[in-house]
């Protein structure tokens, strides 16, 4: 193994995993070529989050000057222990309402001192750190040096959305793996075989995820299914066409009454069919990520989106995601998005 590994893909994709299996393999007393035995001793403390030597860095809120991924362990361990695939804005959720969460040159020190102890389970130190690009730039000037030259038998294990967003001079100091978004197929058969989703859902869910897991539990665990999602998007696009004032604030009461991540889910639902109307609208009827209901209403929706208004809608429903991150009142953020989409449809080609 290279002294230092970056796993760079979409969220979603599984990079945070292939870390952590990478540093389960080093540390499995009868491993395979193939992969770790999950039964040995050591492969158990992986189960549950507990190997002396393995190391967790991840974006926090800052408490005070000496603020570092420890002072967050039980609230990490819940959150991985739920599900190894969850979003940055799930773990976000979990430890801060407001805050802007990174990875401060604080955590450089301790990094440093774990690597340099005695190993306590005889085998291989590694240091996984999820969400390398929140660091900031304090943070990655000063891990450089330990970066480029880890005590012995220690191991970085590094996870990023992309690998364009990291310093060059870290970079330049790691081996980089790019990982592929996850196909329609594999997303449809993890949620049949670990979730018992029924075939047909799984497959329609997998549409909507576009390559996020993490996304296709989110929407599946969601008490909202895609076929409710596709009803309210007609209601709402019909208001907004019209401009019709009581059917906006009717579904902005109904929308308000939503946890923050199913208004997320209906915002990312919306951007999600606009990219594909246009895909729709170019006569690529086999890439157009719909289910058969959902191309019955593409028909008559699609020409209402095209090249003078696809990226300003697409950016207005990306803004009404990121408002409700922020803990935007969720009314005032509906209203306004349906009075500018309003404008969006009407634009002429």
């Amino acid at each position: 193994m290279p002294h230092a590994t970056l796993f760079a893909g979409p969220e979603g994709t599984g990079t945070f995993q292939l870390a952590l299996a990478c540093a389960r393999y080093m540390n499995c007393e009868a491993r395979t070529e193939d992969d770790a035995c999950g039964t040995c001793n050591k492969c158990g403390k992986y189960n549950t989050w507990q190997h002396a030597d393995t190391f967790f860095s991840y974006p926090v809120i800052r408490v005070n000057d000496d603020t570092n991924s420890s002072d967050f362990i039980e609230q990490w361990r819940e959150m991985v222990k739920a599900d190894a695939y969850f979003t940055l804005d799930q773990w976000k959720q979990r430890i801060t309402d407001t805050k802007q969460i990174q990875i401060f040159v604080s955590e450089v020190p301790v990094i440093t001192k774990n690597l340099s102890l005695k190993a306590y389970e005889g085998g291989p130190k590694v240091q996984i750190m999820w969400m390398l690009e929140m660091m900031n730039e304090k943070a990655a000037n000063k891990i450089l040096k330990i970066l480029e030259e880890p005590p012995s038998d220690s191991f970085f294990m590094m996870t990023a959305q992309s690998a364009d967003s990291i310093l060059p001079t870290i970079l330049s100091r790691v081996q980089l793996v790019k990982v592929p978004a996850l196909s329609d197929e594999q997303i449809a058969e993890a949620l049949q075989d670990r979730h018992g989703c029924d075939a047909k859902r799984a497959m329609d869910i997998a549409y909507l995820a576009d390559g996020d897991y993490a996304k296709a539990v989110q929407i599946y665990g969601s008490t909202d299914d895609q076929t409710a999602f596709l009803a309210q998007f007609k209601n709402w696009m019909r208001a907004c066409y019209k401009k019709d004032g009581k059917a906006i604030g009717d579904l902005s009461a109904i929308v308000s009454k939503y946890s923050r991540d199913a208004q997320r889910q209906l915002y990312d639902y919306a951007l999600h069919f606009t990219r594909q109307c246009i895909v729709f609208n170019y006569g690529q009827l086999e890439l157009a990520r719909f289910t058969d209901e959902e191309q019955k209403f593409a028909e008559n929706f699609a020409p209402f989106i095209h090249h003078n208004n696809v990226v300003a809608i697409s950016e207005l429903f990306n803004a009404a995601s990121q408002d409700v991150g922020r803990n935007v009142n969720a009314r005032i953020v509906f209203v306004d998005l349906s009075l500018k989409l309003h404008r969006q449809l009407h634009r002429k080609h």
